[in-house]
């Protein structure tokens, strides 16, 4: 991981004028709107510099990769972004760093303060979403700077997400490299939610190595764990972004992003209480097709439409007109789902070691 970080180094933000800005749904206050969602390019991710990062992430195009930062341009980012996202008067905007927001290494506390002083000045402006690796949140609540900015804040309400990916240790760490556990996952939700603080978890469907089914299993399973302690869950299909280990597998024939019927099962299999709770994102917007969740050609785009009228009205009579879409491609998709399950560290080393990318990997 820490070579493929070193190779994408030509690919380092390097425009530090101008924040990363787009629209992402979301529901933090119990119903789906467009979020400005404000990438300010930062240093990057600690996790990812010291330790070569999560093997599907691609926010190191938002970040310089570890080349220094000033305040000043975090800060002339921020208006920028603000000065942009204004213009739709929004209820609930996002401005995060490329890693941890309440990471001092890479965005420094004061600059923290002023993104709040500068969100409640939009007059249409509720909520302030931020994202975090789960010890960054546990640090700043343990030290009193979670208690200062949410002071700070008033009368804004904040909202965190936190990227789970999966409930399986295996999965999140052995697969992904995502370096925490449960546990502390649960004491950052638990530190945000004592304080009032809205909460968000990320999920993954289809990590590589999984097979389709295996995928599925753990997708319900990680949302309902999700479900159990969050007041949102997002599940994010994974899509294929460069010089990532996805990527690598992706170009060797080694990895198939998720088929939307599979998205189709998970939503169809999760409680009603589970899917209030969910927002379904990242898979309805570049890049290409064939490196996010798609079908056939024939019915990749009617399944998307219509799983974006669930994910914006919640309605689950969408999710029953999508397992019931007729297409040749159920039934390539249902031999997927019969290929056999058990995957280990040995079978990784295995798959990695025939494909080349073992020594990468590492």
């Amino acid at each position: 991981m820490r070579r493929l970080t070193a190779e994408s180094r030509k690919y380092r933000a390097t425009d530090l004028e101008n924040p990363v800005l787009y629209f992402e749904a979301t529901g933090a206050k119990g119903k789906v709107e467009a979020m400005p969602f404000i990438v300010l390019k930062s240093r990057g991710c600690s996790w990812k510099l010291k330790h070569g990062g999560c093997t599907m992430c691609g926010y190191s195009f938002d970040s310089t990769l570890g080349d220094p930062v000033s305040e000043s341009q975090l800060l002339h980012q921020l208006s920028i972004g603000l000065g942009r996202a204004a213009r739709v008067r929004p209820t609930i905007i996002a401005v995060t760093p490329a890693g941890s927001f309440f990471d001092p290494e890479e965005l420094p506390r004061e600059v923290a303060f002023k993104i709040a002083d500068a969100v409640r000045k939009l007059g249409s402006l509720r909520v302030l979403y931020v994202e975090s690796r789960p010890e960054y949140v546990l640090q700043a609540a343990e030290d009193s700077f979670l208690d200062e900015l949410l002071d700070r804040l008033k009368p804004l309400e904040l909202s965190v997400g936190i990227g789970l990916e999966s409930a399986d240790d295996f999965v999140r760490n052995c697969i992904i490299h995502k370096g925490i556990s449960l546990r502390i996952v649960e004491k950052a939700v638990k530190a945000l939610q004592e304080r009032g603080v809205h909460t968000v978890l990320y999920t993954l469907l289809k990590p590589a190595f999984l097979t389709e089914r295996e995928a599925v299993e753990d997708s319900i399973s990680s949302v309902k764990w999700a479900a159990s302690r969050a007041d949102r869950v997002v599940l994010f299909p994974l899509r294929v972004y460069p010089y990532t280990l996805n990527w690598l597998l992706w170009r060797k024939g080694g990895y198939r992003p998720p088929w939307l019927w599979s998205l189709v099962e998970v939503l169809e299999r999760l409680a009603p209480w589970e899917l209030e709770k969910l927002i379904v994102t990242g898979w309805g917007t570049p890049p290409p097709t064939r490196l996010q969740a798609y079908n056939c050609s024939e019915c990749t785009s009617a399944v998307k439409q219509i799983l974006k009228r669930w994910n914006a009205s919640r309605d689950p009579s969408y999710i029953r007109e999508a397992k019931n879409l007729s297409c040749s491609c159920v039934d390539e998709w249902r031999r997927e789902l019969q290929q056999k399950s058990g995957c280990t560290r040995e079978k990784i080393e295995v798959a990695l070691s025939e494909l080349g990318l073992f020594e990468v990997a590492r």
